[in-house]
């Protein structure tokens, strides 16, 4: 949804998606700059009046600011600071101008309290401003008392308690004539309206350039005819309101890129996102919102590949833009995507298992596991016998051995997660099994015997196995 002020009609127009429009409001006294503050309601600068005017969800109209002499841009910041473009702060008693030969000077901050100061000031015909992570822009002509050297993008940080950092230019002074309207995309590129700009010696006229966030300049279109306000929709499409002809112009940005399968969980230190998109263009890749960004060019038929390193340990959130024009056009929504990175392993615990020593020449084996992101149900096992190598992991969680020979065993059992993660401490027991019975014949079971030799005699079940038999350490016949 696209609002654009009418200032000779003293009025405001809503333009749907549907491209309907509607008249919001009524009456002004030349609206100029527009915003939208945090919850969605629209901010007015009545050039004429010196005032700002909320309008709300009903439909009503609120005055948070009066007597500002000729308000005419506005942008909100993320802390709902309200910056205004205007020529003082205090209005005097010279008559407003009915043209615009009296440009802004200063840039004043409404804060949330309602305490309205100088933010910054000092330019030389302040046009467009907009405000975005932590810094304002301003679209201006320099600063006075210096020479002058056309067109100037000012960034200005915003500090604690809505104070103004020192203003630094954004890339090369002079790049562009009159800029005017500025608008900032999703990845922080700024766009401006500019009489004539001075790249690569281009012959355009009455333009918009994009200004990249490390200042290169490139022309985004020319030949407009008066080009002033600049806006973006949620899909990153270009609203340009070309002045005397009273147009509303729409730029579309690219689709959301189309991605490939992607792990839901990985442990490893970064992911490769594959997809399709439009044609030579750029695509950048960011976690959580971050300032970063991962980027590649696409491909001549719109494929790509994009490796994007992950917050460890964590769920990571990824957002995948299409730039057109091998990143010099409009950004895009993104794709999103959702992929949690652990490399913590799981562990694994050994339940059930035969006593030792045992007669039987079967033993059943049970297990489970732990995991700090993995559910139980889905850890998987594997498991060996005597320093055998490992099985294939499965989800079986109880194991028989069977046909096992006389002799000591060792039965070990580890847990893999859904990331790959292996317990590097294997559960483990070790057990005999021994087939044979030894049977007393003399003495009998409890009898009191002297101490000396004694003659031991008994049977033995060796199951056809050859064995030899000790008694307190003497070997017997067998």
């Amino acid at each position: 949804m696209v609002y654009v002020s009418d200032r000779a009609a003293g009025t405001v127009t809503r333009i749907a998606r549907d491209q309907s429009t509607t008249v919001v409001m009524r009456g002004l006294d030349r609206p100029v700059g527009l915003a939208l503050d945090l919850e969605g309601r629209l901010l007015v600068a009545e050039e004429r009046a010196g005032r700002i005017t909320r309008r709300e969800a009903g439909g009503s109209r609120t005055i948070l600011v009066s007597g500002v002499k000729q308000p005419r841009w506005l942008d909100v910041g993320e802390d709902a600071t309200v910056f205004i473009a205007a020529r003082r702060l205090t209005r005097g008693t010279d008559p407003e101008p009915d043209d615009e030969s009296a440009e802004p000077e200063v840039v004043l901050a409404l804060t949330s309290t309602g305490a309205l100061t100088i933010f910054a000031d000092g330019f030389r015909a302040l046009r467009g401003i907009v405000a975005g992570d932590g810094v304002l822009y301003a679209a201006t002509d320099g600063r006075r008392g210096e020479p002058r050297v056309g067109g100037v993008v000012f960034q200005i940080p915003v500090l604690p308690g809505a104070r103004a950092g020192a203003p630094m230019p954004l890339g090369a002074p002079g790049r562009f004539t009159k800029p005017t309207a500025l608008a900032q995309d999703r990845l922080g590129a700024l766009f401006v309206t500019t009489q004539e700009p001075a790249v690569d010696e281009q012959p355009i006229k009455r333009a918009i350039a994009k200004l990249h966030p490390e200042g290169r300049v490139n022309v985004f279109a020319g030949g407009l005819d008066r080009v002033q306000g600049l806006a973006f929709d949620s899909a990153g499409n270009l609203y340009v309101a070309d002045g005397s002809v009273g147009r509303i112009l729409r730029f579309l940005a690219p689709p959301v890129p189309e991605l490939g399968p992607l792990a839901a969980i990985t442990n490893e230190p970064s992911i490769r996102v594959t997809g399709t998109t439009l044609p030579e263009s750029r695509l950048d890749g960011r976690v959580d919102g971050g300032s970063s960004l991962f980027t590649t060019q696409g491909e001549a038929d719109g494929g790509f590949a994009l490796a994007i390193p992950l917050a460890l340990n964590a769920e990571n959130t990824l957002e995948i833009f299409t730039t057109s024009h091998r990143g010099d056009g409009l950004t895009g929504a993104p794709a999103e995507a959702t992929v949690r990175h652990d490399n913590v392993p799981p562990e694994t615990t050994l339940l059930s298992g035969p006593p030792s020593p045992t007669g039987e020449t079967a033993a059943v084996f049970s297990f489970s596991g732990s995991d700090d992101v993995t559910s139980p149900d889905d850890l998987r096992f594997a498991w060996r016998l005597d320093n055998q190598p490992l099985g294939e992991f499965a989800n079986a969680r109880l194991v028989t051995l069977t046909d096992l020979a006389d002799g000591a065993h060792r039965f070990e059992v580890v847990a893999r997660d859904r990331a790959g993660n292996i317990d590097p401490t294997p559960a483990s027991k070790t057990f005999t099994v021994s087939q044979s019975r030894i049977a007393l014949v003399e003495p009998e079971a409890g009898a009191t015997v002297p101490a000396g030799l004694r003659l031991v005699r008994g049977t033995v079940a060796t199951g056809g196995l050859e064995i030899s038999v000790t008694i307190n350490g003497i070997a017997a016949a067998v």
